[in-house]
Formats: C-alpha cells, structure tokens, sequence
C-alpha cells in the first residue's frame, strides 16, 4: 500500500533501546493490547527495560488500561500514562484511581473546562498526542504540557527551540 516504505523494517524494541540510550532521552512505549492481549507481555516488557538500564527512562502507555494496572502489580515503580481520545469525565481522578502518573490525551480533550488545573493540581504528567501542527505544538508548550507526541520531532524540537523550552 505504501510501495515508497517496502524496503523500511519495523526495529524491535531491543533495537529502539540500543538506538536511543545514548542519547538519555525518555521513551514512551505504547503498549498494543486493545484487540489481542499477548500473554505475557507485561513481564517482557518490563525484564528487557530492566536488562537495558532503561527502567528509569520509559513510560507506558495505552488504551487498554487494564494493561497498565497489570505493569503496576508487577512492578509499582513502572510510570504509566493512559492514552485516551473523546468523552471522557473526570479522568484525572480515574487515572489517580488506577495508579497512573500521566494523561495521555488526544490534544483537543485539553479543552474541557477545568482539566489543565485538575491535572496540574493531582500531579499527573501530561502527554499529549498527535500534535504535528506548529501552532498548536507552541499553545501546549505555553499551556506547560510535559510532552507533545507527534509524527514530526524535528518540527517539535524546532518549535520548543524557538519558544525557549
């Protein structure tokens, strides 16, 4: 369907590791268990950040939030951010329920009444996603959101640059 990435390869996350330790940036893992749960999973996800020495370093993330309350019971120190997109109330008490440190929004949930203080005031972190529009990308950074998940770094980074971020 995308005859332009046929030769492209999909790195394993061992691979992502080894690419970006060096670097000491944060890495946000998506954790893909809405349809199929893949047995399992949580206790590979967490050996191989700690065999990485990357623990300190990675948040998870996902729709299906019964995936991060399975990482916290395996390991209380995990940070988790739940990803979310439309309708949803009173979600910064939710994600303080099930133990999670961040939200993760769609950006345009950032518009209820209340939210931005609410998150701010329980502490949680905010991620928000998918911002590849420069102005929006300066109104989070001003609004003090914790990180922009984008499909353009490089646009972000130039963004963030300029504002002094």
């Amino acid at each position: 369907t995308h005859p332009e990435y046929a030769s492209a390869k999909i790195p394993t996350l061992r691979e992502v590791y080894e690419l970006v330790k060096p670097s000491g940036i944060t890495v946000n893992v998506e954790m893909k268990t809405g349809v199929y749960f893949y047995p399992g999973i949580c206790g590979k996800v967490l050996e191989l950040a700690e065999e990485m020495g990357m623990k300190e370093r990675i948040w998870y993330s996902s729709f299906n939030h019964s995936t991060l309350v399975a990482l916290k019971k395996l390991d209380p120190g995990v940070r988790t951010g739940i990803l979310y997109a439309d309708g949803w109330l009173n979600v910064p008490e939710y994600a303080s329920r099930i133990q999670a440190e961040a939200l993760h929004p769609a950006y345009y949930n950032l518009q209820y009444t209340g939210f931005l203080a609410e998150a701010k005031q329980r502490g949680l972190k905010l991620h928000v996603w998918t911002v590849n529009d420069s102005d929006m990308m300066e109104y989070l950074a001003k609004e003090g959101v914790d990180a922009i998940i984008t499909n353009y770094p490089d646009r972000a980074r130039r963004v963030l640059t300029e504002l002094d971020v």
